[in-house]
């Protein structure tokens, strides 16, 4: 089960173990809807920038996540829309 793996302490060592080596971790992960894997790697973040689709998801849906993300205390820092003209 993939979220008894990253909610143990083996995850949290890791992610311990790669901020006192590297100045910047990125952890990218599927939709914060669609997995829930992506909301407990958020919790070991400190900070998250959204990436959302351009016509694919509708402003309310960014904005329920960033509601459920500030619910879990992680600053959502950013958003980029990508696949734009």
């Amino acid at each position: 089960n993939s979220t008894e793996l990253l909610e143990g302490t083996r995850f949290d060592q890791l992610i311990g173990k790669l901020r006192n080596e590297y100045d910047y971790v990125i952890l990218d992960t599927p939709a914060i809807s669609g997995c829930t894997d992506a909301v407990v790697i958020s919790k070991s973040a400190d900070a998250v920038v959204q990436i959302v689709e351009a016509g694919r998801v509708s402003g309310d849906k960014v904005r329920k996540d960033i509601s459920f993300l500030e619910e879990t205390k992680t600053p959502v820092i950013g958003i980029v829309l990508n696949k734009t003209d």
